[in-house]
């Protein structure tokens, strides 16, 4: 028939048929192949992005976005769309640690009675799904972590004077040893360990605690330099060394229950600030910005009531320039956004957002500013699940230096450059390893 039509129909024209009858499908005709479905799985804004080909068909009705989660592969119809020109659609709030599964339904028929089907193929995926588990040495209980240039992972723990080391896959180095006995550990918004960070040559820090029999703890920190060998230690003032945080410039900060210090890489003390006395769990930089995780003391003073991620532009914390974490609409509400014991933090600079260790949930809340993004984690045993609160040894008396044991929060979590997410999962005593 295409030859006969082409002596009398002009050039355009036929043209036009061609590539129509190559396009368009009768009601008789066979039914074209299934449009070819791309995902993207955007974990910057918690979104599946999907795109698939147009099908142009005379008796078109629409397509179906199909999903299903987990592994139970029953999907659901998330959207319908009616043009054959809509092949874009986005799948927002996304659950992190998740497995997602979509595809493409694209019926046919006429009267809206779907009469024939074809779909696509399905395209699975998450965001921040779990990698790995790494387990630690019995009663290690790691509760801070810390990254080098060169991606291995560094780990303190509340029940060990030393720092576990390991490589991106996993694999075990040679740990680092500060002190002999155990760190002196206190409960204040959550568990104070020990706390550590590297600077720009690869120099490692720690700060920690040591018991001393009759009276307060003392407080010291120690640097290594790359290769692991120990360079100093020295004291600390301040009643209790409870966080380290090293800034642009590799300006080092090291906080007491009531003071901040400012040192140089050698140790020096270059300021000293008088900081108000809250209930700090952890303190690290955003960009240039100091940023604290606040458990509020007195609600009629402070103006809320749960606990925040407060950033301030500088060290005396004068004026909070933005705050993560909602106020809870009931005693009930622990929804999404809703910070409840948070233990830790790690800061997404390049995409201005932040993971947090919502311990008091057993999950990870992660936000863009002060904008709710996604979670992940539950309480158990299982890879992606987490064990936040258990028992440990605290100081019960601080200046006579009396430990007792009980039931406390602890956990942390860093990030490294390639953007792979690590946890403290304290009282499974492991480290859980989760992607960008």
């Amino acid at each position: 028939m295409k030859e006969r039509w082409a002596g009398r129909l002009p050039g355009g024209l036929l043209l036009g048929l061609l590539l129509g009858s190559c396009a368009l499908v009768g009601k008789e005709g066979p039914l074209p192949p299934p449009p070819p479905l791309r995902v993207e799985f955007d974990s910057g804004s918690a979104a599946a992005h999907l795109h698939w080909e147009p099908v142009l068909a005379r008796d078109f009705l629409g397509y179906w976005v199909q999903r299903a989660t987990g592994e139970s592969g029953e999907y659901s119809v998330q959207a319908r769309l009616s043009a054959a020109g809509d092949t874009a659609w986005s799948d927002e709030e996304l659950q992190a640690d998740v497995r997602y599964q979509y595809r493409i339904a694209v019926h046919f028929g006429s009267k809206g009675r779907i009469q024939r089907s074809l779909t696509s193929a399905a395209v699975a995926g998450a965001i921040h799904r779990h990698c790995a588990s790494w387990p630690l040495s019995d009663g290690f209980l790691p509760t801070r972590l810390a990254v080098d240039a060169a991606g291995n992972l560094a780990v303190a723990g509340a029940g060990a004077s030393r720092v576990e080391r390991f490589d991106a896959q996993g694999r075990a180095l040679d740990s680092w040893t500060f002190a002999v006995p155990a760190p002196a550990c206190l409960e204040t918004g959550t568990l104070d360990a020990v706390s550590l960070g590297f600077d720009s040559q690869g120099a490692l820090y720690v700060a920690y605690n040591l018991p001393a029999d009759g009276r307060a703890p003392g407080a010291w920190w120690t640097k290594f330099d790359a290769r692991g060998r120990p360079l100093w230690t020295h004291s600390l003032k301040g009643l209790f060394a409870r966080h380290l945080a090293i800034g642009p410039g590799d300006r080092i900060y090291l906080e007491s229950i009531d003071r901040l210090y400012q040192f140089d890489t050698g140790g020096d003390l270059v300021a000293e600030h008088t900081v108000p006395s809250l209930l700090i769990s952890s303190l690290r930089f955003w960009g240039e910005r100091f940023a604290l995780l606040i458990e509020p003391m007195n609600h009629l003073e402070m103006g809320w009531q749960a606990p925040r991620l407060m950033v301030y532009a500088s060290p005396e914390q004068r004026e909070a320039q933005w705050s993560v974490g909602r106020e809870p609409l009931s005693e009930q509400d622990q929804g999404r956004g809703v910070l409840k014991r948070p233990s830790d933090f790690a800061v997404d600079e390049g995409r201005d957002c932040v993971f947090i260790v919502n311990a008091g949930q057993s999950r990870i809340e992660v936000f863009h500013r002060s904008q709710y993004l996604t979670a992940w984690g539950r309480e158990g045993e299982a890879a992606g699940a987490f064990r936040f609160a258990g028992e440990a040894e605290v100081i019960e008396d601080m200046a006579a230096g009396r430990i007792t044991r009980r039931r406390v929060v602890a956990g942390g979590i860093t990030r490294d450059q390639r953007g792979f997410i690590y946890v403290a999962d304290t009282f499974n005593n492991r480290v859980q390893k989760f992607a960008p």
